[in-house]
């Protein structure tokens, strides 16, 4: 992780925090029948995948950030559920999810 550059870096956490930001509002649109939270999680939306763009743009491989970002966002969107929704998550449910994105990470270093 030395070897990757800052921006690099900065671009795949902004994209992260950017489409967990939509993922905040989705129960809050009502369907998308509530304009204003729409609006947002729509752009948000749009700003995550931007900056996916642009890491591909800069030189990041397909084939380590989205499985990155596959197995980071479900991580962050449990967290979401539990802390602001109120939902349950079982701790053999986290440790699965945690075993798979260390398996994602070590299949990244194989390349």
């Amino acid at each position: 992780m030395a070897n990757i550059p800052l921006g690099i870096l900065g671009l795949f956490f902004a994209s992260v925090g950017f489409q967990l930001l939509a993922v905040m509002l989705l129960p809050r649109t009502q369907g998308f029948t509530n304009p204003l939270p729409t609006v947002g999680c729509a752009a948000l939306f749009v700003c995550g995948i931007w900056m996916v763009a642009r890491l591909y743009h800069g030189g990041a491989k397909l084939g380590i950030v989205m499985p990155l970002l596959a197995a980071v966002i479900p991580i962050g969107i449990i967290a979401i559920g539990v802390l602001m929704y109120g939902e349950r998550a079982s701790f053999f449910k986290i440790l699965v999810l945690l075993a798979a994105c260390g398996l994602v990470g070590a299949a990244a270093k194989m390349t």
